[in-house]
Parts: C-alpha cells; sequence; structure tokens
C-alpha cells in the first residue's frame, strides 16, 4: 500500500496475499493490517526519505497518466 500525504509524507507497506493457499501478487487498494513504513522529506532534498517521496510521487503520476479514465456523469 502506499499513500502520498500532500507531496511531503508517504507511508508504505507490504501485504502478502494468499489465494487457495498460494502466495499470489495483487494490486491490494485496501492494505488492511499492513504494517506501514513512514517516509517524509526534510529540509535536506538528498536523504533517502526524501527520494522515497519524490519517487514515489513519479510513480504515482505515471499510473495516474496513463490508467485513469475521466469521468462522465
Amino acid at each position: 500500500m502506499l499513500c502520498l500525504i500532500k507531496n511531503s509524507e508517504v507511508p508504505f507497506g507490504y501485504r502478502r496475499v494468499k489465494l487457495n493457499g498460494t502466495p499470489t501478487s495483487v494490486w491490494d487498494l485496501m492494505g488492511e493490517d499492513t504494517v506501514l513504513f513512514h517516509h517524509s522529506v526534510d529540509a535536506d532534498d538528498e536523504t533517502m526519505a526524501s527520494h522515497y517521496v519524490k519517487q514515489s510521487r513519479m510513480w504515482f503520476d505515471s499510473l495516474w497518466t496513463s490508467v485513469a479514465r475521466e469521468w462522465k456523469r
């Protein structure tokens, strides 16, 4: 599970999913019972946490612009 909060914080967590007892990779939008790891931008743009937030935003934007569609009522 990946969340972007105000382009400055990214809680992230892994979740294992099993189907018929077999671990399976899936898109998990709920992220229930996931342990989250917190990353946040700080004063130094070169820290791992700052890079993590920036790269997470770039990944999110790439999915948003390629998968998302305008919703029309």
